[in-house]
């Protein structure tokens, strides 16, 4: 450049690379300006020594604003220390609390498999029982039947035999009325 100190004067200039968080950056205005020639294009108009002063001015209010941001940094790490405790704290508060549920669901299952067992076994007992007096009623019933069926062939026998006799009697009657 043609003045002393030119090679030191730097632009700011957007960024257009999605990828990279800044929005703008710094870059010497002769490299600035070669890219505009690269491209046959004219380069945009510079801002004004009123702006970039103003924008330095907010610089130092941003850097006032990131001291400040900075010590709330520092009271935020010692609750972030603080939290971090609590949390751990709670974690083994809530594992000593997981681990007696845990322990009291089994329990209550063991307890619950007792008592099905002990309904298994009344149960068992009950059939069995209804099973025995069911036989002896079948046994007495049995009983019953073969009592019946040995009084019906003496009746029927009774009755054959009376039958038989009549018979007979006819024979005789009807024996004497024909002599």
């Amino acid at each position: 450049m043609a003045y002393a100190g030119a090679d030191d004067v730097r632009v700011r200039v957007e960024v257009s690379d999605p990828q990279d968080r800044r929005q703008t950056k710094l870059v010497p205005l002769a490299e600035y300006l070669e890219g505009w020639s690269r491209k046959g294009e004219r380069p945009p108009i510079l801002t004004s020594t009123d702006r970039v002063r103003k924008a330095q001015m907010a610089t130092g209010v941003y850097k006032q604003r990131a001291e400040v941001a900075d010590g709330a940094v520092d009271i935020s790490s010692e609750k972030l220390v603080f939290a971090r405790a609590e949390l751990e704290q709670a974690e083994r508060r809530h594992a000593l609390e997981l681990a007696q549920v845990r322990e009291e669901l089994e329990q209550a299952r063991r307890q619950h498999a007792l008592e099905l067992t002990q309904v298994r076994e009344e149960h068992v007992s009950e059939c069995k029982g209804l099973r025995m007096r069911h036989a002896s009623e079948l046994t007495v019933m049995a009983t019953e039947l073969t009592r019946l069926e040995q009084a019906l062939r003496v009746q029927t026998q009774r009755a054959d035999d009376a039958w038989a006799w009549t018979r007979i009697e006819r024979r005789r009657v009807q024996g004497h009325k024909a002599q």
